[in-house]
């Protein structure tokens, strides 16, 4: 019975292995054809070790670039996301505030929110309140979790900030 059960298990462990490893060779296929977004998700495989792949930071951001070089807002943001962290690149905040403004441009919309979080933090940017809420506004009127939990923090702060003049009783709808 131990046997049956060990070796059930085992055959299961494979079979995920093996349907992980066919994920990612369709991936590599679609990206080796010009599919950016194909090139996005292998990339992401790579930087989390996922799908059977070794974690891989300098394969990761190769495929971000591609991706990004292919049009893709959502691989602009992933390789920010490697410069702003020092993954598989050396870390350049200012590289970082390029590619997210890229992947915002472009309309993926975390992209907005770290180009925003790098605003209120002044990090690759000169530090810009307005901005920074801005985008995190443009992130939350579309829906997007992240950009309104950032866009709430920001009224908040802003409104209780000492160094800035803000009434509570004044919102402007346009920021």
């Amino acid at each position: 019975m131990k046997k049956i059960i060990f070796g059930l298990a085992t055959l299961s462990l494979l079979t995920i292995s093996s349907i992980a490893n066919e994920k990612a060779n369709a991936y590599k296929k679609g990206c080796d054809l010009g599919n950016a977004k194909a090139c996005v998700s292998l990339g992401w495989m790579y930087e989390k070790g996922k799908n059977g792949l070794p974690q891989d930071y300098y394969k990761a951001v190769k495929l971000y670039k591609k991706a990004c070089n292919g049009g893709s807002a959502w691989g602009c943001t992933s390789l920010g996301w490697m410069y702003y962290k020092g993954k598989g690149v050396m870390q350049d905040d200012y590289k970082a505030v390029e590619l997210y403004k890229k992947g915002c441009n472009n309309g993926y919309l975390n992209g907005c929110v770290w180009l925003g979080w790098m605003y209120q933090t002044g990090r690759g940017i000169e530090k810009n309140l307005y901005e920074a809420k801005r985008l995190y506004k443009k992130a939350c009127d579309k829906k997007d979790a992240e950009g309104c939990k950032y866009f709430r923090g920001m009224i908040c702060r802003v409104i209780y900030d000492p160094s800035e003049s803000f009434s509570l009783t004044y919102y402007n709808p346009l920021i």
